[in-house]
């Protein structure tokens, strides 16, 4: 089973949504970056177990999920180069007690930082600016 192994598929000319990554709870690394992928990327929410997630460069939309703070373990969060990607950084981000990496640049995010920001006590490298 492929539920904790590496997922890697960056750089390929994947097509859809990422719904099927529901079932993937215990993944801890999924590299989905530089592809043809969209909708909404509520799922993530659910891969409690992921230590590293990049999503970047794809055509993903909506917004960021509320739930975004259960990915407590993750320690890298890429989900830059997606324009449809917006709304605001929900407050649960401050729940990402492990995360080194936040990467939101080139996005539609709004609205102010959020104050939980300052709980990524592990933070060491934070964009959130456009190119």
């Amino acid at each position: 089973m492929l539920t904790s192994s590496p997922f890697q598929y960056s750089g390929n000319s994947l097509t859809g949504t990422i719904d099927y990554l529901i079932y993937l709870t215990r993944l801890e690394y999924l590299d989905l970056s530089n592809n043809h992928l969209a909708g909404t990327i509520d799922v993530i929410s659910n891969l409690t177990g992921l230590n590293w997630l990049s999503l970047k460069t794809n055509g993903f939309t909506g917004g960021l999920p509320t739930h975004i703070g259960r990915l407590s373990q993750v320690t890298t969060l890429d989900m830059s180069n997606n324009l449809g990607l917006g709304g605001q950084i929900p407050d649960s981000i401050g729940n990402l007690s492990s995360v080194q990496t936040l990467a939101l640049s080139n996005c539609s995010l709004g609205g102010n930082i959020p104050m939980s920001v300052g709980l990524l006590t592990q933070l060491q490298y934070l964009r959130l600016g456009s190119l």
